[in-house]
């Protein structure tokens, strides 16, 4: 009995041996004690106040929305959502170029999903050179002007460390495999990827597309983590925000489409009030963060520059006015303003 009993014994052992070596390095460096995360949490504290007004994050280029996220974290995944013709890849893309031109340690990734290399291009061109992208389709020179804006534009973007994928039909494995190979060869500050409904995942089984939505989102968040940077995932929300008198999106337009806000650290819905008021002169762009796991939820504003494909920062006095102007004062001697 006491042979059996030994021989148990050695098998457990050996057992919880083969448990222990199955552990990697990254599962132990993974798994904290509660002193452990006091410690973790009192450092980071201290760095972030020793550091007070400088962004803990990576710098958008957006100063209203960098105030309310404090830049964009590592491992964290941003959901930007809107309706077509809010902006969503301009705002991603001009972020993509500002953490590109700023952080030049590490390299930008950029997967779009949508548009082919010569749309990306010359929507790139537009932005840098502040070329009109309708003058580079129609392949206007505008008496050599262009030419000129272009030579200079390329001169700006000389050193920036940034990778575009146009690759119409990605898997989020394949979307894995290429951030790891950039992040090995170049290092990694930032993937963009232009949009999560078009990721393809056609050899897999779902039983409908809330639950295709819902794994892929998951994904998004675990490769977030794996990489250990900022991941801006643009989606789609469906036509019930236009059927309301306010038409701004809301965290209630995404229910329906999985578990992408569980899934995010911050969702953020692009609208442009001058798109549905067909006001050419409202180019106010409102950046409507309404989740933020680590922050408050709020509205940053910027300025839509469709004809370069871009957005750009603004000064609180152009808020104001054009608050001001969307609703003027109800009776003389009053004073219009936000209505937030």
């Amino acid at each position: 009995a006491s042979r059996g009993y030994g021989a148990n014994e050695a098998i457990a052992n050996f057992a919880r041996q083969l448990d222990e070596m199955a552990l990697s390095t990254e599962d132990n460096e993974a798994t904290f004690d509660t002193l452990e995360l006091m410690r973790i949490g009192i450092q980071e504290f201290d760095r972030r106040y020793r550091n007070q007004g400088v962004m803990v994050g990576l710098e958008t280029g957006l100063r209203s929305l960098d105030e309310l996220m404090m830049g964009l974290q590592k491992g964290s995944l941003y959901i930007m959502a809107g309706r077509p013709g809010m902006g969503k890849t301009a705002v991603s893309m001009t972020i993509a170029e500002n953490i590109a031109d700023r952080y030049q340690d590490g390299a930008v990734l950029v997967f779009n999903l949508e548009m082919s290399k010569e749309q990306l291009a010359l929507r790139a061109l537009a932005s840098v050179a502040e070329v009109s992208l309708k003058d580079l389709q129609k392949g206007s020179d505008d008496h050599g002007q262009n030419w000129t804006k272009l030579n200079n534009g390329l001169g700006k973007s000389m050193g920036r460390k940034m990778f575009t994928d146009v690759r119409a039909t990605l898997s989020i494995a394949q979307i894995r495999a290429k951030a790891r190979q950039i992040k090995n060869k170049h290092g990694l500050n930032l993937v963009v990827i232009d949009y999560l409904q078009l990721i393809d995942e056609s050899g897999r089984k779902f039983k409908d597309d809330t639950a295709r939505v819902t794994w892929l989102s998951r994904q998004c968040k675990i490769l977030a983590k794996e990489l250990d940077v900022p991941l801006i995932v643009l989606s789609q929300l469906s036509r019930e925000c236009e059927k309301r008198s306010d038409k701004r999106p809301t965290l209630s337009d995404l229910r329906d489409s999985g578990a992408i806000e569980q899934d995010a650290d911050a969702v953020i819905f692009n609208y442009r009030h001058g798109y549905y008021t067909k006001d050419n002169t409202d180019d106010m762009l409102e950046l409507i963060v309404a989740k933020q796991r680590m922050g408050e939820t709020g509205t940053a504003y910027a300025c839509f520059q469709g004809a370069y494909s871009k957005a750009v920062d603004v000064a609180e006095a152009y808020v104001d006015a054009i608050w001001r102007k969307r609703n003027p004062p109800p009776v003389q001697g009053k004073q219009g303003g936000r209505k937030l």
